[in-house]
């Protein structure tokens, strides 16, 4: 039994030992092939200029700064992203999410905060709409950042020179991972995000292009660049899209520093380029000038106007609720106060006075009296309450100092208790791992012996079910075949009785041929049988 577990714990070795080996050569199989990648990217940059050395040059270790991943002495990496930018812009959504989710009762919302918005689009959304749109933008600004943090990681791969590395990306939380393992799984997250992005982008530049093309109706661009722009894009026209969108920035910048150079210049406000006198340029700014600051105006003043009146509109309707509230309150205090104020079961009234009867009178002073021994009740219920409280405080505190030392005898108690059940916790654990250790030896020889019993008995039902298998094909076979002779006689038979039904002469020809032959027969019969009957037999002797 012993040999037989050293066995299998021998075997079970062999095949860690297997197995560690076929990791540790994909590892420097790996090593090998992100070596020649890094040797063909030092190539292509030995191309460019500067020195370039192998990633098997042994001046590399008196050179800590060389990176493997860019192949050069200082690390080229930079982010596919403006990560800061994107921080804060998941900053503005998430408060502008914040907002929607608090204005719950709310059907629609100002906001320029979504994408749609600061594209020149419309303010007014309806707050479902708000905020599933504030989410679309916010994951996939999360996909932006998840971006960066892998691409980072997959370069930080490239230039580790271990066999692992730690990678925090994938799945949320640091992990080791064999590098040949880690660069496939951040490739192709990083392949996944980037096919991701790019669809959203371009799906946003066709209807950016739509939109400029008047697909959805005319309308006035918001963009300042357009068309052939040799100052921003000498090789081509400015597409509609991104590309358009960077394009109106640059040339907004343009704008903004022209304007700023000729402040400090001490530009008065008229434009060198437009020809005429500078008071017809000064007449055209002002009338632009006083153009917007009317539209400005008359847009306020309807907005105001109807501000104003949905307050009023409001305030009348609070106002009405008001009155209404007030009079049935009214009404109700009337009723409630009808019978006081109209002077009904009063000792006095406004007619007469009522005599005091010498009845009355002594009714007054027993009242009176009963009231003083009451106050004198009242006062030695007092007194004897005082006594009763100050006796309950003594049992009280009496009480507290037996009940303290209960509790102290009880937590020493409760203490060897614990102590004498941590005692025979650890000795019980003690014994159990050893018990345990030996039947998990036992345990490994019944499933050794378990599995070598399992491997004959599939080996002997192998042999006698592939034996079986083959006496019932044989007979399938032979089945088959007498199956298919009678089809064929059947199918023959069936092609000869149509042959006869569609050619009915020859059939008739073959129906007569067989008649004459057969009375034939019949006749030569008859001869044979007479001239037999005709000849005398001779008597056989025994």
């Amino acid at each position: 039994g012993r040999g037989g577990g050293g066995a299998v714990a021998e075997a079970k070795r062999q095949v860690q030992r297997e197995t560690l080996a076929r990791w540790q050569a994909k590892a420097r199989l790996d090593k090998v092939k992100a070596a020649q990648r890094a040797g063909e990217r030092a190539a292509k940059l030995g191309e460019k200029g500067g020195e370039v050395l192998a990633l098997d040059d042994p001046r590399l270790a008196d050179r800590p700064g060389f990176c493997l991943a860019c192949a050069h002495e200082s690390c080229r990496w930079a982010s596919p992203i403006d990560a800061a930018a994107v921080q804060e812009r998941r900053k503005v959504l998430s408060s502008e999410l914040h907002f929607a989710r608090v204005n719950a009762t709310a059907e629609s919302l100002d906001s320029y905060v979504p994408l749609s918005a600061m594209r020149g689009g419309v303010t007014r959304f309806r707050r479902q709409d708000l905020v599933e749109a504030l989410q679309k933008e916010d994951t996939l600004m999360k996909k932006y950042q998840d971006l960066h943090a892998m691409d980072k990681e997959l370069h930080d791969t490239y230039a580790a020179p271990g066999e692992y590395v730690e990678v925090g990306s994938i799945h949320g939380y640091r992990s080791l991972m064999w590098v040949g393992e880690a660069k496939e799984a951040l490739g192709r997250l990083r392949d996944k995000i980037i096919s991701e992005t790019l669809v959203e982008e371009l799906v946003d530049d066709i209807l950016e292009n739509m939109l400029e093309g008047w697909a959805f109706g005319e309308r006035e661009s918001d963009f300042t660049v357009a068309g052939y722009v040799p100052s921003i894009k000498a090789d081509g026209v400015v597409r509609t899209g991104g590309e358009q969108r960077a394009a109106a920035v640059v040339a907004e910048d343009r704008e903004a520093a022209k304007a700023s150079m000729r402040r400090e210049e001490g530009f008065k406000g008229f434009d060198e380029e437009t020809k005429g006198s500078p008071r017809s340029k000064q007449n055209d700014v002002e009338e632009d000038a006083q153009s917007r600051l009317f539209r400005e105006k008359t847009e306020r003043e309807l907005t105001d106007k109807d501000h104003h009146i949905k307050e009023t509109e409001t305030s009348l309707k609070f106002g009405a609720f008001l009155l209404a509230l007030s009079y049935f309150k009214a009404m109700t205090h009337v009723a409630r106060e009808k019978a006081s104020w109209a002077g009904k079961d009063d000792r006095m009234d406004s007619v007469h006075v009522r005599p005091v009867t010498q009845e009355r009178r002594v009714m007054v002073a027993e009242q009176k009296a009963a009231e003083g021994r009451r106050m004198d009740a009242h006062k030695a219920m007092q007194r004897a309450r005082k006594g009763e409280e100050q006796r309950q405080k003594r049992r009280d505190a009496a009480q507290a100092v037996v009940h303290k030392k209960y509790l102290l005898e009880t937590k020493a108690a409760s203490d060897r208790k614990f102590g004498c059940i941590s005692m025979q916790k650890l000795y019980r654990g003690h014994i159990g791992r050893k018990a345990a250790h030996r039947w998990a030896m036992k345990k490994a020889e019944l499933e050794a012996m378990l599995a070598l019993m399992n491997a004959s008995a599939n080996t002997l039902q192998r042999a006698f079910r592939g034996f079986v298998g083959r006496m019932a094909a044989a007979e399938a076979r032979a089945e088959m075949a007498e199956f298919i002779a009678m089809m064929r006689m059947e199918e023959t038979a069936a092609e000869e009785e149509d042959y006869w039904r569609e050619n009915w002469l020859q059939r008739w020809r073959r129906d007569y041929d067989e008649f004459f032959a057969t009375a034939s027969n019949v006749l030569s019969n008859a001869e044979a049988l007479h001239f037999n009957t005709r000849i005398p037999r001779l008597p056989v002797q025994s």
